[in-house]
Order: C-alpha cells, then sequence, then structure tokens
C-alpha cells in the first residue's frame, strides 16, 4: 500500500510539472503574438513613421487653402441647386448692371453753358445796356450750335462713364458671387438642399386634379355662404332703417 501510494503521488508531482511546462510553452509561445499585434498599434499611433508624426484622416488630402479660385468644389454633387443660384445670382447682377448703366447719366453734371445762353438772352432782350455788346444774328446761331454740341458731348461722355461703371460693377460682382457659391460651408448646404428635395414624395397628376377641385368647391360654397349672411344682415339693418339702400331683389321705398 505504501509503495502505490507512493507511485500515485509521483505520477500526480509529474503529470503537475507537464502542466506547468506546458503553461510556459503556451506563455513563450502567445508572448511574441502579443507582441507582434502591439507592434502594429504603436506604428499606427506614431502615424507609421519614425518621427511619430499621426495622421489626421479627416482632413481632405488637398487642402481648402490650396485649391485654384476656377477650382470647383465637390463637382457634379447638388447639381440643380447650384445651377439654379447662379441663374439668379447672374440675372440680379445683370439687373443691377443695367440700372447703374441707365441711372448713371444723371449722376454726371450738365454742360457749362450758363455763359452763352446768357449771351443770348441778353443779345435777343429788347433792354440791353450801352456797355453790353449785341451779338450779331451768326453768332447766335454759332453760340446755340456751340451749346448744342456741348450738350451732345456731355451726354456720351455720361453713357461712356456708366458703361463703365456698369461694367466694372459687373466684374467685381461675378468674381465675388463665383466665390461665395464656391465656399465650402455654402457648397455643402446646397448639396444638402439638393438631397433633401430628392426626399419630397411629389403628388401624382390625378391627385394634383383632385385636391384642386376639393378646393374650388370649398372656396365656391365658402363664398355662397357669406354672400347669404351678407344679404340677410343687409335685409335686416335695412328694415331697421340703418341701410338706407334696401338689398338686392328688394325695390327702393
Amino acid at each position: 500500500m505504501a509503495s502505490v501510494t507512493k507511485n500515485s503521488d509521483e505520477n500526480t508531482a509529474r503529470d503537475e510539472d507537464e502542466v506547468d511546462d506546458d503553461d510556459d510553452a503556451v506563455d513563450t509561445e502567445s508572448t511574441p503574438v502579443a507582441e507582434k499585434s502591439k507592434k502594429p498599434t504603436k506604428l499606427a499611433k506614431s502615424g507609421g513613421s519614425k518621427e511619430g508624426k499621426a495622421l489626421d484622416y479627416a482632413k481632405p488630402a488637398t487642402p481648402a487653402s490650396r485649391r485654384g479660385f476656377f477650382t470647383i468644389y465637390k463637382r457634379g454633387q447638388g447639381y440643380w441647386t447650384r445651377m439654379g443660384t447662379l441663374i439668379a445670382v447672374g440675372v440680379l447682377g445683370l439687373l443691377l448692371a443695367w440700372t447703374l448703366y441707365e441711372k448713371g447719366p444723371q449722376l454726371v453734371p450738365d454742360a457749362d453753358t450758363a455763359a452763352l445762353q446768357k449771351q443770348i438772352d441778353d443779345s435777343q432782350s429788347t433792354e440791353v445796356s450801352d456797355t453790353t455788346r449785341r451779338m450779331t444774328p451768326d453768332e447766335i446761331v454759332a453760340a446755340k450750335v456751340k451749346i448744342a454740341q456741348m450738350k451732345d458731348a456731355r451726354t456720351v461722355l455720361a453713357h461712356r462713364i456708366s458703361l463703365g461703371v456698369a461694367i466694372g460693377f459687373l466684374v467685381i460682382y461675378t468674381v465675388v458671387a463665383l466665390r461665395l457659391m464656391n465656399k465650402p460651408s455654402n457648397v455643402d448646404f446646397l448639396i444638402a438642399t439638393d438631397s433633401e428635395m430628392k426626399k419630397v414624395n411629389w403628388t401624382s397628376r390625378r391627385e394634383l386634379i383632385g385636391s384642386t377641385k376639393v378646393v374650388v368647391v370649398f372656396m365656391l360654397l365658402i363664398a355662397v355662404l357669406l354672400f347669404v349672411i351678407d344679404w340677410i344682415f343687409h335685409l335686416i339693418f335695412w328694415l331697421v332703417d340703418v341701410l338706407k339702400l334696401p338689398p338686392a331683389g328688394f325695390p327702393h321705398r
């Protein structure tokens, strides 16, 4: 019995030693795997480079500050909203430029023809002093022609100035409008608007006609009801002599 017990104890100790050896082997084998798994994490944290710079994948590949003026931000997205906004802005700019061209000549001062006109008036007046030289008829005609030429020159100059101001305004307006319309925040808003408009459930032609009929009939019924109520109140006030004119369908008293 003693030998059997001794043999069983030796077997148990041997099994425990084998289990410990197996655990050590497992730990030894799992340690490189853990180290390998940690290495990509460290590289990912350090950006995969020796300098240890972190990578920010949220930033665009091309910074917004490096985009050219003629580069369209998010080309092809939000087409209809962007085109509608562009057409509206273009029409507004053309109307403003035309207004400047049309109203501009009124801001240019008139030609200084007061001296010539005064000489003509004094020469044609019957009361002329001895010190005032009377102009001959030819001189009067020449002075009138000169006044007309000065006015025409002023008109041409005023229109040229107005045209230059309108063109300059249109150029500046176009640059500013394109800059604002290509701004990332504004473009994102237009793209979001376009995507939301695509989610709208538009009514069919049959539903639209049916709804229109309901609205028209309801408005007619309301009009008839209001007319009847107004006629009744008119009749009551006419009977108590508050109103002198009778309602429709009653003769004058």
